[in-house]
């Protein structure tokens, strides 16, 4: 298998690339020898991967890395990280040359994989018709919804019930404290209502009411003038 380098630019330029060890970042893949070497000032050029522009396609730069057999694939998290630069002159300087973009990727020793330590798309694909586990469902990339998975069946495993005890069921939040609390605001509430009712309808039978003394109607009758006075 091979490992290609690909990157866009504007046309006419200098384009190279820094491939990366998983392992250890100081060492970068020379591409004459196929080993990861010890970057340092003296060796940039030993190092550097430069790409080809594309005749026809200008501006698509390439380089393919055709042995890959000191690339081995990537473990525990690790991954390989490229840089591409857009070199000033003629030579590969690190320092002064433009860093155009990064790429880290996974790797299984053949293809580049999405997670690391999964099978890549060149993996055998399943018999047609074959029930897949998870455990297949999981490594197996070439996934279309047109594949036969068979799910399982659910009412199986309600009429066995300890096919369940390994199953997480999330809890509801328990907010039975804060609306206890809740409805008592509400009850005090609505009693203050009620009081404030009540005094309210107090205050207007005080009001109105037949007239006496303390409260005289004062009018004129058939007689003449009313004697009743108001001090």
């Amino acid at each position: 298998m091979s490992l290609p380098i690909e990157f866009n630019d504007r046309t006419g330029e200098t384009i190279y690339a820094n491939l990366f060890s998983d392992t250890d970042r100081r060492k970068a893949f020379n591409p004459t020898t196929s080993n990861f070497v010890t970057l340092s000032a003296s060796n940039e050029t030993d190092v550097a991967i430069v790409l080809e522009e594309d005749l026809i396609r200008v501006g698509h730069y390439k380089y393919t890395i055709s042995s890959v057999t000191n690339i081995p694939a990537t473990s525990d998290g690790s991954y390989y990280l490229i840089e591409v630069f857009r070199a000033l002159g003629t030579s590969f300087d690190r320092s002064t040359d433009t860093l155009m973009g990064t790429l880290a990727f996974y790797w299984d020793g053949e293809n580049e994989v999405n997670v690391c330590g999964c099978e890549s798309a060149s993996s055998p694909s399943p018999s047609p018709g074959t029930p897949l586990t998870a455990q297949e469902v999981w490594e197996y990339s070439e996934r279309t919804l047109t594949q036969d998975i068979q799910a399982p069946d659910i009412y199986v495993d309600i009429e066995n019930p300890d096919s369940l005890t390994d199953i997480e069921i999330p809890e509801c939040p328990d907010n039975s404290e804060e609306i206890e609390a809740l409805k008592v605001i509400i009850e005090q509430q609505f009693q203050a209502i009620n009081t404030l009712l009540e005094e309210i309808k107090a205050n207007q039978s005080r009001r109105v009411g037949t007239p006496n003394t303390q409260t005289p109607r004062i009018g004129r009758s058939s007689g003449g003038s009313s004697d009743i006075r108001v001090t």
